[in-house]
């Protein structure tokens, strides 16, 4: 009896304890639509900013797709999230910027937690966690497109990339000389923006 217990309590502090650093507080500044801002202290909720006014006000949940964008300051640095315009998708999705200009590169992080199996008997279950990352460019006025992702069945990225810059032939020849693989997607985009834009 006590085993189950044990196993249930191990199983419940990895959870707590592996979801506790996705959505910590930190200082936050809200970007709407009509060119106003505030700043706080919030929480990234999927789609929703969990947000505390300075004055310590209690919490309200904003819909991130009404805002134009959201920017947390963390110690690492800053992440600024927006609703953007998905090619064949009937919702905005919210992802974070990577690379502004031009071209802009966005990124969606997710981070998929199974358990496979139940190890030795009387252990508690062994937890595994698998990160997928997508990642989107898009052009202004455009719908973003997804070009790549972490995942060993996804697009081909020299095909996708190529096809995607192909008004920028040195780029492309870089692609396609694997001088720029998927890994270097940031540095696709930021050569795009200073060496291609005319």
């Amino acid at each position: 009896m006590f085993s189950y217990y044990h196993r249930i309590l191990t199983l419940q502090l990895i959870l707590l304890f592996s979801t506790a650093g996705i959505a910590q507080k930190a200082p936050v500044k809200l970007f709407y639509q009509d060119g106003s801002s505030i700043t706080g202290e919030g929480k990234l909720k999927k789609d929703q900013v969990k947000f505390w006014k300075s004055d310590g006000s209690k919490a309200e949940k904003i819909d991130i797709t009404s805002l134009e964008r959201v920017t947390f300051r963390y110690r690492a640095g800053d992440k600024t999230y927006l609703p953007v315009e998905v090619r064949e998708r009937e919702y905005p999705l919210v992802l974070q910027l990577l690379e502004e200009g031009s071209v802009s590169l966005y990124r969606d992080y997710m981070t998929v937690m199974y358990m496979s199996g139940m190890g030795m008997p009387g252990s508690a279950p062994v937890m595994n966690s698998n990160s997928i990352v997508d990642y989107y460019v898009r052009r202004e006025g455009q719908p973003a497109e997804h070009l790549a992702s972490n995942q060993l069945f996804s697009k081909n990225f020299k095909k996708a990339a190529s096809q995607y810059f192909e008004d920028c032939p040195e780029l492309v020849q870089r692609i396609q000389n694997h001088e720029y693989q998927k890994r270097d997607i940031q540095e696709v985009v930021s050569y795009y923006n200073s060496s291609c834009n005319d």
